[in-house]
């Protein structure tokens, strides 16, 4: 769409005998008139007159601002262009994380819940020498859904293994 041209002003010829379909700034059809008169009227608005339907019988013109209508006619090609694509973000902690660090990375967390994205916090610990053993989860990982509580709600309980906890969180409504 953004490669369309349209004719305006004097390139306009209407059809055979003249004759355009006209509408006027405010869009009242003033039906089908000379085209001498449109763009007369179009002008006296201090508007350009725009072919906006070189197809209709008689062509459908229209008096507006022709660099606005191309603005327009661009941002709807491009389907608005302020949706805010919304996917997972990854924020990653360790138990070893200083404090500074951590109230960084939980204020992010907040701005990425904020936008509208879903937020995958993992948190990683210190490598056990003994993996055998059943991990007790790390009390960082209480610390950061109680921080998050009053902005986010977790999807589900965190999901330890033996290295890492993962949780999602999601904005409160």
């Amino acid at each position: 769409m953004a490669g369309v041209k349209f004719k305006l002003g004097r390139q306009i010829r209407g059809d055979k005998s003249g004759q355009v379909r006209y509408i006027d700034h405010e869009g009242n059809q003033h039906g089908v008139i000379d085209v001498a008169k449109a763009r007369e009227h179009a002008e006296g608005v201090g508007l350009s007159l725009v072919e906006v339907d070189p197809n209709g019988q008689p062509p459908v013109c229209k008096a507006l601002d022709y660099n606005r209508f191309q603005y327009e006619k661009k941002k709807k090609a491009k389907g608005g262009g302020s949706a805010v694509v919304k996917k997972d973000k990854e924020v990653k902690i360790n138990t070893s994380t200083g404090d500074n660090d951590y109230q960084i990375k939980v204020r992010k967390i907040i701005q990425l819940l904020n936008i509208g994205h879903r937020v995958k916090v993992t948190i990683r610990f210190r490598f056990r020498r003994d993996q055998s053993q059943k991990v007790a989860t790390p009390e960082i990982v209480g610390r950061v859904v109680e921080d998050l509580k009053e902005h986010a709600k977790a999807e589900s309980e965190p999901k330890v293994d033996m290295r890492q906890a993962t949780v999602y969180f999601l904005k409160k409504k």
